[in-house]
């Protein structure tokens, strides 16, 4: 009798074995990195800013050792060359904020918000008062000046317009 599997069959079996790893390492492989892109991602915020801070070190390097080689003790060296990045950055900050910042609305003074009419219905006072006690709220007496249009509401609000 013949002794299974023969050596055709294992091969095959071995091979197909072989395959099926390489596939689930393949399949392991990509969840990982995708794993590893959700963290970075989430950490994203974080690593940013450690990434510019380690470049410019890099970058500014050259600088430093320039001016310890000047004499300059490397602690002031590198205070100097962080002097000299923040005070034209804090400086351009105080020229363009402002221009860039919403203005806040003109209010009027107290003042002019005095000076304003009142403005009152004065025909249907009128006629209240007529029917009450048959006399006119006009301290003069006789007709009342004709009613002030009220303005539409939110429009003008009592701020002066030039």
């Amino acid at each position: 009798m013949k002794s299974y599997p023969t050596a055709w069959q294992r091969k095959v079996l071995w091979s197909a074995l072989t395959a099926l790893a390489i596939a689930f390492l393949a399949a392991l492989s990509i969840a990982v990195i995708y794993r590893v892109g959700e963290v970075l991602a989430f950490l994203q915020p974080l690593l940013i800013p450690v990434a510019v801070a380690g470049i410019l070190s890099y970058l500014l390097e050259p600088v430093v050792e320039k001016l310890t080689g000047f004499g300059v003790r490397r602690t002031k060296a590198v205070l100097y060359v962080f002097a000299l990045i923040l005070v034209p950055f804090v400086g351009i900050c105080f020229w363009v904020v402002p221009e860039i910042a919403p203005k806040p609305p003109v209010r009027p003074r107290r003042s002019q918000l005095y000076r304003r009419e009142p403005r009152l219905d004065n025909e249907n006072h009128q006629v209240l008062a007529g029917a009450l006690w048959g006399c006119s709220v006009y301290p003069g007496g006789g007709r009342l000046p004709p009613a002030v249009a009220p303005e539409p509401a939110g429009q003008n609000m009592g701020i002066p317009q030039p």
